[in-house]
């Protein structure tokens, strides 16, 4: 009898933890100066949240009852999140005045998604992803959500495509954020950021059971899109 305890989360799990990342990620960028260890390390930690929400989206839109209220709930709540992000960040010079906030990156990503099913023609397909991930260049998570969430949308149910789509956005963020350092501190945050995406991919390919917590749906299916302005409004104030 095999006596050992498989370690199992379920997506709520998950998320939550990509939750608390994400805050760690803003107290940082808010809080500490850029370039110290801290702030560097907790911005490193804060990459785990990215590929988690760009996974399940991926997922969302795959099992949702109708894509067009998932859109629009995105769309909701990317507009009501706004403001508090403006606060938060571009008000402390932290992002261009413009800056769209990350659940309108989230609401482009699941557009991708809709262009890479319903668009037969490969030539007008290819010109509406990338019109899309151009548009995500004023966003936050600007271009790599939409180019984790399309690796991750290709690699379909094949393990071994999952597997190399982690290790790709792993890779790629880990070269993008190693060049924003000079030497051996830009080296160690971006060692540091795919240390934090390959997390992110053991989380949703080792331990992720495929199940969705039973207790509280209501709560819990809204509780991100609560949970990211409110936070927002909340750092913008302790910042004054």
């Amino acid at each position: 009898m095999d006596n050992k305890m498989k370690i199992e989360l379920n997506r709520d799990q998950i998320k939550y933890i990509a939750v608390f990342t994400m805050l760690l990620n803003h107290v940082a960028n808010i809080f500490l100066q850029s370039g110290t260890f801290a702030c560097e390390a907790l911005k490193d930690i804060g990459y785990f949240t990215a590929p988690v929400m760009c996974w399940f989206l991926v997922e969302g839109y795959r099992y949702t009852r109708s894509v067009k209220k998932y859109a629009g709930r995105l769309l909701i709540f990317a507009v009501i999140s706004q403001l508090p992000y403006y606060l938060a960040f571009a008000r402390n010079h932290l992002a261009p005045w413009y800056t769209l906030n990350m659940i309108f990156t989230l609401f482009l990503c699941l557009c991708l998604m809709i262009a890479e099913e319903k668009i037969s023609d490969p030539g007008k397909k290819s010109l509406v992803v990338l019109g899309i991930i151009a548009v995500s260049s004023i966003c936050d998570w600007a271009i790599l959500a939409p180019l984790y969430t399309l690796w991750f949308y290709r690699a379909g149910e094949d393990p071994k495509r999952r597997k190399k789509a982690f290790f790709i956005a792993a890779l790629v963020l880990g070269i993008a954020v190693t060049a924003e350092l000079p030497g051996a501190a830009g080296i160690a945050a971006g060692a540091g950021a795919m240390i934090a995406v390959l997390a992110a991919g053991v989380c949703v390919l080792v331990f992720y059971n495929g199940k969705k917590s039973q207790k509280h749906f209501l709560v819990k299916k809204y509780f991100f899109y609560v949970f990211y302005p409110a936070h927002l409004v909340i750092l913008a104030l302790l910042k004054i």
